[in-house]
């Protein structure tokens, strides 16, 4: 798990969550086909573009980070030592 912002309002964070599709259609803000990835991407955008959260980085750089953290610990996870928090990623 990965922080990326912290969240002033959680009901106004879900309220913006609920409202990204997650029905299988294509990404409403790029037209990519849907995945887990490109749902969390919309979300967090809706969430920067709201105001709810202020994204330390632009998205792609916010994946490409988001990668590299869970390659590194990939190896600790999936020898069942359980998920990995950073707080520090940014």
């Amino acid at each position: 798990m990965l922080r990326v912002a912290e969240v002033d309002t959680h009901s106004r964070a879900k309220e913006v969550i609920r409202n990204i599709p997650a029905d299988g259609s294509p990404s409403q803000r790029t037209g990519e086909a849907f995945t887990c990835r490109i749902w969390v991407k919309d979300a967090l955008m809706a969430l920067c573009e709201q105001g709810v959260i202020a994204l330390p980085a632009d998205i792609d750089a916010l994946e490409y980070t988001a990668v590299q953290h869970g390659l590194s610990y990939a190896p600790y996870s999936e020898g069942g030592h359980g998920a990995t928090v950073i707080n520090d990623a940014f």
